[in-house]
């Protein structure tokens, strides 16, 4: 039992567990210890009574110290866990929050950039419509022009035509006189 008790020990001391409360254990257990080693002495010496004096007088209290030492440590410990949890769980808040801010960036960043296709494309659709607008329209002026034109030569054919007929008939009369 010692043995594991100081094993016990070595273990919390290793962990860095420097309560007053687990020293204040530690003292009274090695105590207690040194006390009932004196009072199994007694009792291999067949001093019974003076055993049993020595449990009542010394060993009960230093029983009732260790156990009290105990009880401290023990509430210490439990405050001590508490804390850590609250800690814990403060960390593990702050990282969903910091998870949840990440998510609502990224999405964010993901309309913004939706947003800025859909506008691309919007845009690309109206040059688009205004580009097919505008060679509809070349198009369009293009045969008025053509038309035009036509109707131009064949006014000018016909004035060329009137005007060498014209022509023709005042030579003729110049030719008569």
């Amino acid at each position: 039992v010692r043995t594991r008790m100081h094993e016990r020990f070595n273990r919390l001391s290793l962990q860095g567990s420097s309560l007053p409360q687990l020293e204040e254990f530690t003292r009274s257990y090695g105590v207690y210890v040194l006390l009932i080693d004196q009072e199994f002495k007694l009792i291999g010496a067949a001093r019974i009574t003076e055993a049993r004096q020595f449990d009542v007088t010394t060993v009960d209290p230093a029983f009732d110290r260790l156990h009290t030492a105990l009880a401290e440590t023990g509430r210490a410990y439990d405050i001590t866990a508490t804390h850590t949890l609250g800690l814990v769980r403060a960390g593990v808040f702050l990282v969903l929050l910091g998870g949840v801010g990440l998510i609502a960036v990224l999405a964010w960043q993901f309309n913004k950039g939706r947003h800025m296709v859909e506008v691309a494309s919007a845009e690309q659709h109206a040059l688009s419509q205004a580009n097919e607008n505008l060679e509809s329209r070349v198009r369009e002026r293009t045969a008025e022009l053509s038309k035009l034109n036509a109707h131009m030569e064949h006014l000018v054919a016909e004035r060329t035509s009137a005007l060498q007929q014209t022509n023709d008939t005042l030579r003729a009369e110049v030719v008569e006189r």
